[in-house]
């Protein structure tokens, strides 16, 4: 299936210099409906720690100004971002909420802080 997919490319991608990562889906919880994403991101950004400071800072510069808000809803449901965004969004808790049952609006900043932390 998808998995055997995704196995599939991981060679290719890691013989071409990439990073593979992966992430599986929590079917039995339907409040968590971007598990598979955000373990895959989490994964991604513990293999950049290793990065050198430089890549880091400059990749942390992009995330602080394309997001505000949003960081704090990643923070959130991706814990590992803090490599890049820091301990300062950590303060405001109220922002850190999953994307389980959200309205119209909320729906769209999480389709935007994901479309901007794959950019």
């Amino acid at each position: 299936g998808k998995s055997t997919l995704a196995q599939s490319v991981k060679k290719d991608v890691l013989a071409a210099n990439g990073v593979y990562v992966e992430g599986k889906y929590k079917f039995t919880s339907i409040d968590e409906p971007y598990s598979g994403v955000a373990q895959a991101f989490g994964e991604l950004c513990n293999k950049c720690k290793d990065y050198p400071p430089e890549v880091i800072d400059k990749i942390t510069k992009k995330l602080s100004d394309t997001m505000q808000e949003e960081a704090e809803m990643l923070m959130g449901l991706i814990p590992e971002t803090g490599v890049f965004l820091g301990d300062s969004y950590l303060d405001n808790k109220s922002e850190r909420s999953s994307p389980g049952f959200v309205t119209s609006n909320e729906h769209v900043r999480w389709k935007y802080a994901f479309r901007m932390l794959t950019r």
